[in-house]
């Protein structure tokens, strides 16, 4: 008997868990459906990656002894060209 409550309530806690889940799901469906309505964007912006020292010293390096050239050194470190001099010092 004891382990058929067990179930019995697992189960409801378990059901009460998914509706909650379930209407926080929706609310948030509709909360970016009306900000889209009204032209808001979504805040936020994509991470920027760490540049150690480490890796700018390695690729430094790599490019000052012809391993990689100019445009893989650029790519890598996220550089744009014009801004390559800043970084060989």
């Amino acid at each position: 008997m004891n382990l058929e409550s067990a179930s019995a309530k697992n189960d409801t806690i378990k059901e009460d868990l998914y509706v909650k889940y379930k209407d926080k799901e929706d609310a948030e469906k509709i909360r970016k459906e009306l900000d889209k309505a009204e032209g808001r964007k979504p805040k936020g912006s994509s991470p920027k990656p760490i540049q150690s020292p480490l890796l700018l010293k390695t690729m430094q390096f790599a490019y000052l002894e012809g391993i990689i050239n100019e445009v893989e050194f650029c790519r890598r470190l996220n550089l744009k060209p014009n801004k390559l001099e800043l970084f060989l010092q």
